[in-house]
């Protein structure tokens, strides 16, 4: 048996995973870098909250420059990391950068749980966890850019992060305004170091170095005077004046400048962006307006998009000459990357909207055709407008992004197609049942499902016609129309189906038997499940397996041995590992040892699936059948007593569950029969 790796590529550029280069003309400037080092090593939080362009990125880049012994995890976000498993995804990744080993646990959790961003907190709690068993060495993790990220989810995560934080790692944050984190209490506890824009200005003496030592412009000391006051030290300006002094030639015409600098009252960024933008070549600058929306520059996307051959040499040109662009990887290569500086890039685009309004759709279009990240094509035809195209990217990007539960990325991207077209596209339509449906928003699914099944009908698509009635068939089943269930998933396995679909379809069915007590289908559709799955060799199969293949389907006439056979392959191919295969597998084999009488077995089994649960921050699934494993082998033993306080500790957790009442007549019933048999002994010993 060979199963398919579960592991998928990463929907996102690893440039967001390493800090910006360095560039030669870098500032050290140890007074902050003294501050920071402190700050890191001692407080749980360090806070850079300042404006764009105040130096918070490239006071963070320099930090493995200045302390290399400091190791250093670097993750820049973006307004799709709102989508809380996207989050997820690229705060695990990051980390995996410095510790490729450490997080198994945290791996296994977001590659196997269908919507690991439901539940952020069970995610943190089993990365701490993870880092505290392995014990590293100290270490920095840098969020930049939290500004970009405003899902409440994502912060209360980030507050439990650091309610938690396990001792070797710290958090750095840089944005441009206070995050909604509890800052108040770390900073009661003294957990807290900020830095501001007042901590972050340049100091006369460090405009002077810049100016003149880094940039070589010679400038005279009142001329260092008037631009430090007019820019109050603030670093996007003092970069963008180098780069326009830069270009002017003569002591005269920069004084001039300098001057007129003095008595604008314009916003300087906008005054200085202007002047940068205007004494460029008209080729240059039109250069830089055209590829002002990519929101990474390579050679290849900047000549798809500019139609220049030249634009390697360009870029290298605009990089050397500090134009506002950020190297992301290192300088030379062939596939080198850049990005302008967010306050540059922004000041771009609305000129170039204002100077280009019919082109802009067009820029886009080219962008899309030639990007290989799919995410960032359908950005680009969004925003180009090219509708057709953007719903057919984001039906084929589909049910990959449901398999890694981005669902609010997958809903977002729907949603902003017009109506017309999201309805004329069935597979667009089904996409939102499934959100819905995942969501336990069973009600809200049911008329989306049926209408996407409508237009699969239409169009014949067969493969369409399969995912929609396996979907409504759970539907109903969460509506408790088992009747209705049956029917579709019936119906649903006369369409190709996919192997995990074809698992979920027939435990689906057998699970309609149990509560039909029509306990033929319930053998008939286990057996087909197990062959299923074990025939695809799917991990998405596995895994629909272990969530639903528990008691009381081990009552079916057909025996135990098939099931009991069942669990000892999956163990033998995965292993001791922690998953949810293993944590299903045993928490059968719990169920099957005590129908045994082999309670030794079932207790050590159980034992077992509760551990692999715990490690990975606790299912309900698990929790249940665990708990119904323990309660079924104590009354087995006539524990009385254990079995009574085990249930006392249990109950609060079942009166606040959702959807618990099954398993509180099951616990009752055997409550019950444990309270009866105590009786009944009682009595026999009374008659003694």
């Amino acid at each position: 048996m060979v199963i398919q790796d579960r592991e998928q590529p990463r929907w996102f550029p690893q440039t967001k995973l390493h800090p910006p280069l360095i560039g030669s003309d870098h500032l050290e400037r140890p007074r902050l870098l003294g501050t920071i080092h402190e700050a890191v090593t001692t407080r749980r939080l360090t806070l850079f909250s300042a404006p764009a362009g105040s130096g918070k990125t490239t006071l963070l880049a320099a930090l493995p420059h200045a302390f290399p012994d400091l190791p250093l995890a670097w993750l820049s976000l973006d307004k799709e990391d709102n989508d809380p498993t996207n989050f997820l995804a690229v705060l695990l990744a990051a980390l995996q950068e410095l510790h490729p080993s450490l997080f198994a646990n945290t791996q296994t959790l977001l590659t196997n749980l269908p919507n690991p961003g439901a539940d952020l907190r069970r995610f943190m709690g089993v990365l701490i966890n993870d880092i505290l068993e392995a014990q590293p060495d100290p270490f920095v993790l840098v969020l930049d850019d939290l500004h970009a990220v405003t899902e409440p989810a994502v912060h209360g995560a980030l507050d439990y992060l650091l309610d938690h934080l396990p001792p070797p790692l710290h958090l750095a944050v840089a944005t441009r305004h206070d995050p909604p984190l509890a800052l108040a209490r770390l900073r009661a506890r003294g957990q807290l170091a900020e830095l501001r824009l007042t901590d972050l200005r340049f100091t006369h003496d460090e405009v002077t170095t810049l100016l003149n030592e880094r940039l070589g412009l010679n400038l005279p000391g009142d001329d260092i005077t008037t631009l430090q006051n007019r820019t109050e030290g603030w670093v996007a300006g003092l970069r963008l004046l180098a780069a326009s002094l830069d270009r002017i030639s003569t002591e005269i015409e920069r004084s001039a400048f300098i001057t007129h600098l003095a008595q604008t009252d314009r916003y300087v960024f906008d005054f200085l962006a202007e002047e940068v933008l205007n004494r460029q070549e008209p080729e240059v600058r039109t250069f830089l307006l055209e590829t002002a929306i990519l929101p990474e520059l390579t050679p290849a996307l900047c000549q798809a998009v500019t139609g220049r051959s030249d634009t390697w040499t360009v870029l290298e040109d605009l990089y050397r000459r500090n134009l506002f662009l950020a190297a992301l990887d290192d300088p030379g290569t062939p596939l080198h990357t850049y990005r302008y500086h967010d306050l540059f890039a922004e000041f771009l685009r609305q000129r170039l909207v204002q100077e280009m309004p019919d082109r802009t759709a067009e820029l886009h279009r080219r962008a899309a055709e030639a990007q290989t990240d799919p995410a960032r094509a359908i950005r680009h035809y969004l925003a180009a407008e090219m509708w057709p195209e953007a719903a057919q990217a984001i039906e084929q990007a589909g049910k990959q992004l449901l398999y890694r539960g981005a669902l609010d990325t997958l809903r977002d991207w729907i949603m902003a197609l017009p109506a017309v077209t999201r309805g004329s596209r069935p597979w667009l339509t089904c996409f939102q049942g499934t959100i819905a449906f995942q969501r336990g928003e069973f009600e809200r699914a049911q008329p989306l499902l049926e209408q996407a099944l409508r237009g699969f009908e239409a169009m014949g698509d067969q493969v369409g016609q399969g995912e929609a009635l396996l979907l409504l068939g759970g539907v109903a089943t969460g509506l408790h129309d088992m009747q209705r269930a049956d029917m579709l998933l019936e119906r649903a396995l006369a369409h190709p189906l996919p192997p995990g679909g074809q698992t979920s379809a027939h435990i689906g069915r057998a699970w309609v038997g149990v509560y039909t007590s029509n306990w033929a289908q319930v053998d008939a559709e286990v057996t087909a499940a197990i062959q299923a799955t074990l025939e695809s060799e799917d991990p998405a199969a596995f895994n629909a397996l272990a969530l639903q293949l528990h008691a009381p389907l081990v009552f079916a006439p057909g025996g135990i041995a098939p099931l009991e056979r069942y669990c000892n392959q999956v163990l033998a191919y995965f292993g001791e590992g922690v998953g949810l295969v293993q944590a299903g597998a045993y928490t059968l084999l719990g169920n099957i040892y005590a129908l045994q009488g082999k309670l030794d077995e079932a207790q050590q089994a159980t034992k077992r699936a509760r551990q692999i649960g715990e490690q990975l921050g606790g299912f309900v699934f698990l929790d249940v059948n665990v708990d119904f494993g323990v309660l079924a082998q104590a009354l087995m033993r006539a524990d009385y007593s254990a079995l009574e306080q085990y249930w006392r500790d249990r109950l609060p957790r079942y009166e606040r569950l959702r959807g618990a009442r099954e398993w509180l007549a099951s616990f009752l019933c055997i409550l019950t029969m444990s309270y009866f048999r105590n009786a009944q002994s009682l009595l026999a010993q009374t008659r003694l």
